[in-house]
């Protein structure tokens, strides 16, 4: 039985997986957007001593496995401010924090990385029954 699919149609399918799995991927350069911090690299030409070291110790923690996300640099928090005629102004408002200062990272998006995996493995099948 001749097979459907020869090599070059299961490399151009590969080509694909692999576009796929790049657009899943996305790099960005900003505050920390929170989760793992070890996939945070800080700007060591715009960072303060101060976030480069609580960088440093986050990612330690991460690697003893005791580090806890701190989310991303946006909160929406309740505050209150003391105009200058005394009065107080009293509501939510966005907070924005550099907790490591700015520096590149990477987003991914595991729906389209399943996505890409879910056509290695049935390219992989497909091969072994010799489609």
């Amino acid at each position: 039985m001749r097979s459907v699919l020869t090599n070059r149609d299961l490399d151009a399918m590969r080509h694909i997986a692999d576009s796929i799995r790049q657009s899943a991927q996305e790099t960005g350069y900003g505050f920390f957007p929170g989760g793992d911090p070890r996939e945070f690299f800080p700007d060591g030409e715009s960072c303060s001593n101060e976030e480069l070291e609580a960088h440093r110790v986050a990612c330690a923690e991460w690697d003893a496995g005791t580090g806890q996300d701190i989310g991303g640099p946006c909160t929406v928090e309740h505050v209150e401010i003391e105009r200058k005629d005394g009065s107080v102004l009293s509501g939510p408002a966005l907070v924005t924090r550099a907790h490591y200062g700015i520096g590149t990272y990477t987003m991914s998006d595991p729906d389209i990385e399943k996505l890409a995996q879910q056509l290695d493995d049935w390219m992989d099948a497909a091969a072994q029954a010799g489609i």
